[in-house]
Order: C-alpha cells, then structure tokens, then sequence
C-alpha cells in the first residue's frame, strides 16, 4: 500500500478529530510505535495528541507533555502496518508522508504552531512549522 492508500483511511479519522482540538493545544504529535497483538504479528501504528507547547529544535521534548488525548487517538494504517517491524526507518518515512500529505495544521485551532512525527523512543521529525 502507498501513502495514498493510508491518507484516505488518515483522512476520515483526523476529519472526526480535528474539530475536537481544544485551543489550548500548541503542537501535535503524530507518535509512531510497534503494537503487539495476542492474536497476530507485531506492526506499526499510529496516534495523534496534542501538546501545550512546541519548539522546532528542542530534539522533541515538547512532544512528551500531552494536554490533549483523544479516546479515537489511535490509527492503524494497512500500509503503515504492513512495513515490516524491524524496518523503522521505511515506517517513519511512511507515516511522514501520510502526516504532510494530511496537512493537520489546516484544519486545526489557529494557535497550532507545529507538527511532529517519529516513534516514542526516537528523534522528532517536524512536518510543520508556524513562520
């Protein structure tokens, strides 16, 4: 699957979360992490929250506070979830291609001053920046 294929399942799912950011939220965070099922093989996922703050060059520490957690926060892409567990790299480069093809900076409150991508335990890649 291509990033197209995953933006129209990312499309939905921030469309019926968008208008639920609280104008409080100053950065949002796309968090990548491998989800481990009883039934089936570990994959890639996806999740989004929302941070009080925002700083394009602090190495991410701003992605670590969240101030908002949706109970729909998290997203599993078939393309995403198809890259093979070890492959961290060829994920993150996916899900950087779904969050900027997906813009979420459009379509939330104005005091939204960045976006990031990357996994937990990772570096933050930054999408979107206010300037």
């Amino acid at each position: 699957m291509t990033v197209d294929d995953d933006l129209r399942w990312a499309g939905k799912w921030w469309l019926d979360l968008a208008t639920d950011v609280p104008a409080g939220v100053v950065g949002l965070w796309f968090g990548l992490f491998v989800r481990a099922s009883a039934g089936g093989p570990a994959e890639h996922q996806m999740y989004v929250s929302g941070t009080p703050s925002f700083a394009a060059d602090d190495g991410g520490d701003w992605a670590c506070d969240y101030v908002w957690v949706p109970d729909a926060r998290y997203l599993r892409l078939p393309g995403l979830a198809a890259i093979p567990t070890a492959d961290w790299q060829a994920a993150l480069d996916h899900a950087v291609g779904v969050v900027t093809s997906l813009a979420p900076w459009q379509s939330s409150p104005s005091g939204v001053l960045g976006v990031g991508v990357g996994f937990d335990d990772g570096d933050v890649i930054v999408v979107w920046a206010r300037t």
